[in-house]
């Protein structure tokens, strides 16, 4: 085949850049290279295909002018160009420009993201550092890696993860502490990144005995580092030299800051995560402490929540028992457990209750069999020592900042809930004790508000002690001061202490005085703290006092009113000290008084009977009273009544005797002008007597006389009426003056008997006994309804008793009061007459009740009169006599009768019948 000639183009000769000019019509001969191109890539044979030579770049030749960039395999260090082609005639010019730095750039800048992008999707170190071996390693093409992170105390290392290194041989870096010296150590003492070859690592660190799975030949070493804090250190191994050379270098260092960005948010997360899980932990906890009610419920809510709070082996609490000197453990967990430790002894928890610091020992610290770290924490509430809390691990544990923070509040609060247990246990034994106390025990805050409340304050004032507590006790009580005195407040906080009666009032509304102490408690900055109040019930007493002042005061007054005089004498008999009441009598001073001086004012003929006496009833200690004359001041005797009595102490030993004068002077007259005035009332009563008698005769003989002759001439009346009525039968009104004639004659009878009546019940003797009230009652029902003129009643009988009274009369009282009931109501549709009894204690009470005419209740005095009516004689008949005989009746049994009534509404009229015969009468037949 016959190569085409070539036109000479001096322009394509002199281009900087590589260029090829490539037949396509003859399947992509190259036809010509210019000089760079043959300086780049070698001496080109033309006249060959441009596949044969580079099939990337042969691949641009189906695509259509312009620039591309391809990767170009077989171009030395070009691995990357820009081919841009263009027509020069018939041929193809393809222009290449390196691009293998710019592409390489872009392609770690997009590797640098998405790690980047990878790592901030990581929420914890291991995942941060698996980011880093797989993605990392790809773009740095490392053959190897690990990563390492920094403990809290930047004692210890902790492997995330590693790649190209033996399984069995990095079992043994899981932690590695300081003690193992190591390129690691030297990166993170020094702050700076170090690349040296592997042969110098391994020489210079030959005791590690590095073990790995691929080739390397340098080693990257990189500090992590966020901020000032070095939170680990990132390894890589290289296979080629130059592979960390350069922008290869600058690319480790971003990668390694974008991880040590991603450690730190893993760090703070797990930290964030933590601190939210220790918080519901501690919470927990607290919330368990609060609710303990012994030490012993306090130890074991430290043991349960020790190991999945703090991951512990083990917990415990000790007591300090003060007065022994020892701790004591709280709710031992097993046999063996519950020893008791001397503070003196070489343990971490008395080394920590003697020292009062918090013991963290681990590791190599620690001596103990099976424990690897322990913490010591002392218990304090204030000054007070407590005990101590332990937790042990299994496993050696770093205490860094948090866990001893942790450690520290758990301790705090452990330490609150046995000073709470222990100052509620004070409190019950206080409380306990005050409830023994007789008198009111309050103590109240500054405020007022009442904070303790004992038995006796309960039973004083009537709240109970739930109902008080949290109350301000002015509420409760509304005290105010009893008397004159100072305000309570004003005094408790300008002395402190305050004293005096208070009136309260109780919860039922009564008040009472009460002896009250009251004192203030300051603190050490003399803030008031708390009031302690004791109240004593002093009502009765004040009562007590105030009746005897009153008692004095009237006995004074009584004294001085009836001429009495009050002494005293000594056991003995003799009169000493003061006396104004001796005094005030007789005119003696003490000089003329004392011992027996008192004698020589008695009447001489009365002198030696009243002290014979005196002496007497001294000698056998029994009262003494006589009757004597004594001189007063002017010189006169008087009369006295002398009372004396032996007042005995509490062991029965007689202390003293009062006695009393009292002047009888004017009794004695008295008695004797009375004993010559009884001579002559008694002749007056006889006389009286027999004027009575006599008049009682006379009116006897009246009656006698009315009833026999007044009888005959209204019989003679009555006789010649009838006649007449006989002779005048066709006279109409004539026989009607007959008519008016026989009716006043028939009055004029009723009224002579009814006087007759009224005349013996007055002077009849009162024969009382027994009578049953019912059957009387029935017995004048019978007769009143035996009448036909009588209308029918409707009777309410109630419960009528046996009474002491004379038959006759009464039956004559209610035959008088039932047939006035029955007339006066007898022009209702429905007369209805009611008798009942009521039984009192003095006498029984009897009343009858219509619902008859009634009265005006303004003449009810004049209805028991001789001859009195309310109604006129057309309306209602009657003599007008009888209600006057009720009246006679029934105050001769001692009783009493009276009415009550209005006018169209009825009546009631009652008696009383006392339970004994009046004084005077009869009780035989």
């Amino acid at each position: 085949m016959t190569t085409p000639a070539t036109p000479s183009l001096p322009w394509f000769d002199a281009l900087p850049d590589p260029a090829l000019l490539v037949d396509l019509a003859d399947a992509g001969w190259v036809r010509h290279a210019n000089a760079a191109a043959v300086r780049h890539f070698g001496p080109l044979q033309a006249g060959q295909p441009l596949a044969a030579l580079w099939p990337d770049l042969a691949a641009v030749l189906t695509r259509d002018t312009g620039t591309t960039t391809i990767r170009l395999r077989g171009g030395g260090p070009w691995a990357w160009v820009d081919v841009r082609t263009f027509p020069v005639g018939d041929l193809l010019a393809l222009q290449l420009t390196d691009a293998t730095a710019l592409h390489t750039a872009e392609t770690r800048s997009a590797a640098l993201y998405d790690l980047a992008v990878a790592l901030s999707r990581a929420l914890t170190a291991p995942e941060a550092a698996g980011v880093v071996l797989r993605q990392g390693l790809a773009a740095t093409r490392a053959s190897s890696g690990t990563v390492f992170m920094l403990d809290e105390d930047t004692t210890e290392l902790t492997l995330l993860g590693y790649v190209g290194y033996d399984e069995t041989y990095m079992r043994g870096w899981q932690r590695v502490t300081t003690a193992t010296p190591s390129l690691l150590w030297e990166v993170i003492r020094d702050r700076t990144p170090r690349v040296q070859t592997a042969a110098e690592v391994d020489a210079r660190y030959a005791a590690l005995g590095v073990r790995r799975t691929t080739p390397v030949s340098v080693i990257a070493a990189i500090p992590l580092i966020f901020g000032d804090r070095v939170l680990g250190v990132v390894s890589f191994g290289f296979g080629e030299q130059d592979q960390v050379s350069g922008p290869e270098r600058l690319f480790v260092l971003a990668l390694a800051e974008n991880l040590a960005q991603a450690l730190m948010r893993a760090r703070l997360f797990e930290q964030e995560r933590r601190a939210r899980e220790d918080a519901a932990q501690f919470a927990e906890l607290t919330a368990a402490l609060a609710a303990a009610r012994t030490p012993a419920d306090v130890a074991r809510v430290i043991a349960r929540t020790g190991g999945p709070v703090l991951g512990a082996a083990e917990a415990r609490v000790w007591q300090l028992d003060a007065a022994r000197g020892d701790l004591a453990p709280l709710g031992a967990a097993a046999p063996g457990t519950d020893r008791r430790l001397e503070v003196g002894q070489s343990v971490v928890e008395a080394e920590c209750v003697r020292t009062q610091t918090a013991l963290f020992r681990s590791g190599d610290e620690v001596h103990e069999a099976g424990t690897a770290a322990v913490a010591a924490l002392p218990l304090h509430a204030g000054e007070r020592v407590l005990g101590a809390l332990t937790y042990r691990w299994a496993t050696a544990q770093p205490f860094g900042g948090p866990q001893r923070s942790l450690l520290l509040a758990v301790a705090g609060q452990c330490a609150a809930a046995l000073d709470r247990l222990q100052l509620a246990s004070v409190e019950r034994e206080q409380a306990h004790l005050l409830d023994l106390a007789q008198d009111a025990v309050i103590t109240r805050t500054p405020a007022g508000v009442v904070t303790s409340w004992n038995v006796a304050a309960q039973a004083l004032y009537g709240h109970a002690r739930q109902d008080a507590l949290g109350q301000p006790l002015h509420d409760l009580l509304h005290p105010r001061v009893h008397g004159p005195g100072p305000a309570v407040d004003d005094a408790l906080h300008a002395h402190g202490v305050w004293a005096g009666e208070l009136v309260h009032t109780t919860r039922d509304g009564h008040e009472v005085i009460v002896a009250s102490q009251q004192n203030l408690r300051r603190d050490e900055h003399g803030a008031p703290v708390a009031i302690l109040q004791i109240d004593r019930n002093v009502t009765d007493q004040r009562a007590s006092q105030e009746a005897l002042q009153v008692s004095e005061a009237r006995y004074r007054a009584l004294i001085e009113a009836t001429n009495q005089y009050v002494w005293t004498n000594s056991a003995q008999g003799e009169m000493t000290g003061d006396q104004p009441g001796w005094s005030r009598l007789t005119g003696q001073t003490p000089a003329d008084y004392h011992g027996f001086g008192w004698a020589n004012r008695l009447h001489p003929d009365d002198r030696a009977h009243a002290v014979q006496a005196w002496q007497d009833a001294v000698l056998t200690r029994s009262p003494y009273q006589v009757e004597q004359r004594v001189q007063v001041p002017d010189g006169t005797y008087r009369s006295f009544l002398v009372r004396a009595v032996p007042l005995l102490d509490a062991a029965g030993t007689l202390s003293e005797w009062v006695g009393l004068h009292t002047d009888i002077t004017e009794l004695r007259r008295a008695e004797a002008e009375l004993r010559a005035w009884s001579g002559e009332l008694e002749q007056r009563v006889q006389h009286r007597t027999r004027e009575l008698h006599a008049a009682n005769e006379e009116l006897s003989a009246f009656a006698y006389t009315a009833s026999h002759d007044l009888r005959a001439p209204l019989r003679h009346i009555s006789g010649f009426a009838s006649m007449l009525r006989r002779s005048l039968h066709a006279d109409e009104k004539a026989l009607r003056y007959v008519d008016i004639i026989e009716g006043a004659t028939a009055r004029m009878e009723a009224l002579i008997d009814a006087l007759l009546v009224l005349a013996r019940s007055g002077s009849a003797e009162l024969r009382t006994a027994p009578v049953d009230l019912a059957a009387v009652v029935s017995a004048v029902q019978a007769e009143l309804a035996a009448d036909p003129q009588q209308p029918a009643v409707h009777w309410q009988i109630g419960a009528l008793p046996v009474v002491q009274a004379d038959a006759g009369l009464l039956r004559q009282v209610l035959v008088n009061l039932l047939s006035n009931a029955v007339k006066f109501s007898r022009h209702r549709e429905r007369p209805t007459v009611e008798v009942w009894a009521e039984v009192r204690p003095a006498a029984v009470i009897v009343t009858v009740r219509d619902n008859g005419a009634g009265f005006d209740p303004r003449y009810a005095t004049k209805l028991f009169g001789v001859f009195q009516r309310l109604h006129h004689v057309d309306e209602f008949e009657g003599t007008g006599i009888g209600l006057a005989n009720v009246k006679r009746i029934v105050e001769k049994h001692g009783g009493q009768v009276w009415a009550e009534g209005h006018p169209d509404q009825g009546a009631s009229f009652s008696f009383s019948l006392p339970h004994r015969p009046a004084p005077g009468t009869g009780s035989g037949a």
